[in-house]
């Protein structure tokens, strides 16, 4: 039988928990490719397998087929998500 602190403590962490679900957060992603209008397919590391289309570039940050991308998700929600950065060591030729 659990105490009603117990509970108490139990129902804090599921708050906290559903919160920190909510809050904005960055993933490291592979550009599988990039579309004629400027959004980019992603897989999100480690999952190679899946490929996220058409995701924002609204700064017209440079993407190419084997970057390395980092992914702003709003509210850690994939569909409200953007790349922010590329910061892939490629070669220039």
């Amino acid at each position: 039988m659990t105490t009603n602190a117990e509970q108490l403590v139990d129902l804090i962490r599921e708050i906290v928990r559903e919160e920190v679900k909510k809050q904005d957060s960055t993933v490291p992603c592979i550009v599988d490719s990039v579309n004629d209008d400027g959004t980019v397919n992603l897989c999100i590391l480690p999952d190679l397998d899946t490929v996220v289309n058409r995701i924002l570039n609204p700064n017209h940050i440079d993407c190419r087929e084997g970057d390395t991308v980092l992914l702003y998700k709003v509210k850690n929600q994939i569909n409200n998500s953007f790349i922010i950065i590329n910061y892939s060591r490629r070669n220039s030729n």
